[in-house]
């Protein structure tokens, strides 16, 4: 008496969370299934239909235990991937949905621009950066600026000076973006150009 056995999962494939353009696998476990036979899918949808995958693009192993994810764009965050697990016997069963999120690298859209002010005034330096879990770090001549005395949102997108004396004057604003990618992203400097008050 030779008995096959069911297609089965004991093991799910579960989420990955990647960086835009890196790596990943999903793989799953077929357990002792007879005449094991793997089909991976995608949905963009968010789980509503799935489509069959082949080995294509940034896609290897679309039939095998692991689904091979390589360079895989910004494009594909949130996009689920689950497995078709057949074999001798049926019915074939069906994996969990696993999602794939891609974070995106820190990218500087709007540089800080040089400002000419008087003497005793307020003057603000802006960057606008795209990507994920964005953090700033303003500096002055290339050294780390903290909250105190004239400065203020020393790590926000908008640096603030307030009460400028002319010592300020020619001074260079710049800063560096980190994410939850790497690598961080510096701006172009902006000079300040401080103008004596009449006296």
């Amino acid at each position: 008496l030779n008995v096959n056995e069911k297609p089965e999962i004991t093991s799910q494939p579960v989420n990955s969370t990647i960086c835009a353009a890196a790596n990943t696998t999903f793989t799953v476990n077929a357990g002792v299934t007879t005449g094991v036979a793997y089909q991976w899918q995608v949905s963009t949808n968010g789980g509503v239909s799935y489509s069959n995958l082949s080995n294509t693009g940034i896609y290897t192993g679309t039939t095998t235990a692991t689904l091979s994810l390589t360079a895989a764009p910004l494009a594909n965050n949130g996009y689920l991937y689950r497995v078709q697990v057949s074999g001798t016997c049926t019915p074939g069963v069906v994996s969990d949905g696993a999602l794939l999120t891609v974070n995106q690298s820190p990218v500087i859209t709007g540089q800080p621009v040089t400002a000419t002010i008087c003497e005793d005034g307020t003057v603000q330096f802006t960057v606008t950066a795209t990507g994920t879990a964005l953090t700033y770090q303003w500096r002055e001549n290339t050294t780390g600026i903290t909250d105190g005395g004239v400065y203020s949102g020393a790590t926000t997108s908008t640096l603030t000076l307030t009460g400028v004396t002319s010592s300020f004057n020619a001074r260079q604003y710049d800063v560096v973006i980190s994410g939850g990618c790497t690598p961080p992203v510096t701006s172009s400097a902006a000079t300040l150009n401080v103008n004596e008050k009449p006296e």
